[in-house]
């Protein structure tokens, strides 16, 4: 499974990675991390698709009514909010990157 993120263990499974005897530290947390930002982007993405089929279905099968027109027009809409929130969101976390430098679409834990 590609990822944005970048982090090591993208793709491993924890048991591939940690011995069950072993005990857990802070270090998983990038793991554990990244798969929720990637569940989290992936359920996002299948929302507003399926916000698009809702609308569309909505519009196509509106007929002549004036209120069911204005729905679908209010969902569809709804569903292009949510698309240019996700992208400009993403889009302001790489200006972030590229004015400061720092890494901010990888989560790495830092020990001293």
């Amino acid at each position: 499974m590609a990822s944005w993120l970048g982090t090591a263990c993208v793709g491993t499974k924890i048991s591939d990675t940690v011995d069950a005897s072993d005990v857990a530290t802070i270090a998983g947390l990038e793991c554990a991390f990244g798969n929720v930002v990637d569940v989290v982007l992936a359920l996002s993405g299948v929302v507003v698709f399926v916000t698009f089929l809702i609308g569309g279905f909505k519009y196509l099968t509106s007929g002549s009514d004036p209120k069911a027109v204005e729905s679908a027009k209010h969902t569809l809409t709804a569903a292009i909010a949510g698309l240019v929130v996700l992208v400009l969101a993403f889009a302001v976390l790489l200006v972030i990157q590229a004015v400061t430098g720092v890494q901010v679409t990888q989560f790495k834990v830092t020990t001293p």
